[in-house]
């Protein structure tokens, strides 16, 4: 009886107890229940926005690689563009100067054909300079004007040339139309004897150094387009040569 007594009280208070930890088990469920719902939508939120994430590594630096490299083409394409007028201008160069040096030499050949043709053709009779200078402005006159196209030949070579090889190569052509109308005016004036159809004006002391002096100004002009053939086609193989041996 007294045990009875004891358990009951005992069973009473656990019943007590179920009572008061059962809303607290419920609130605790739907707290998980809640918090796990609260962290699904979190998660769901932050998983887009983790994805959009700011570009990195090349994506980044493309737009700027891109954007130098076309810089870079566009500044090669007009230095590119640049090489035929600075072939031209200096091929106009070295024909004047080589059409001056040409006529020094001529002139002390024949001084008639320049005092009685050349000075009235190119009119430069009435400069108050000695003879020889006058000989200097026709053989400048006289030669200035085929530099733009020996220049321009020349030149379209070299637009496809490495940039450490455009003055070698513009030498060497230089050099060969040189050396083609030094040698052109050298046969013409040592190896042609018929003058027939040159113009001779009257009174000439000395014709066949008149003649002579005509023959090499025509083997100059021959000599110098031969030339910038050679040059041309020396040139050209050379930059082929050299466009297989570097691929």
């Amino acid at each position: 009886m007294r045990q009875g007594r004891c358990i009951t009280p005992f069973l009473y208070a656990l019943s007590s107890l179920k009572l008061i930890l059962h809303p607290c088990v419920g609130i605790l469920a739907l707290m998980s229940i809640f918090r796990v719902k609260i962290c699904l939508n979190v998660a769901v939120i932050i998983v887009p926005i983790t994805r959009i994430k700011p570009p990195n590594g090349l994506a980044t630096y493309a737009p700027k690689i891109l954007k130098n490299l076309a810089m870079h083409l566009i500044k090669a394409a007009l230095a590119r563009m640049l090489i035929l007028p600075i072939s031209v201008f200096a091929a106009c160069i070295i024909a004047a100067l080589y059409g001056g040096a040409h006529d020094i030499v001529t002139f002390h050949i024949s001084p008639e054909y320049f005092t009685k043709f050349k000075f009235i053709q190119f009119q430069v009779t009435h400069l108050p300079v000695p003879d020889v200078v006058k000989a200097i402005c026709v053989g400048v006159k006289a030669s200035w004007w085929m530099g733009i196209f020996i220049g321009f030949f020349v030149g379209m070579p070299l637009l496809f040339a490495r940039w450490d090889q455009v003055v070698g190569l513009y030498r060497l052509g230089s050099g060969l139309v040189i050396g083609c109308a030094v040698l052109g005016a050298v046969s013409f004036g040592f190896f042609v004897t018929d003058y027939s159809g040159y113009f001779l004006p009257t009174d000439i002391a000395d014709r066949d150094a008149f003649y002579r002096v005509g023959s090499i100004h025509n083997g100059s002009y021959f000599g110098g387009a031969i030339g910038t053939a050679i040059a041309v086609i020396v040139l050209s193989v050379m930059q082929r040569r050299e466009k297989t041996r570097r691929f």
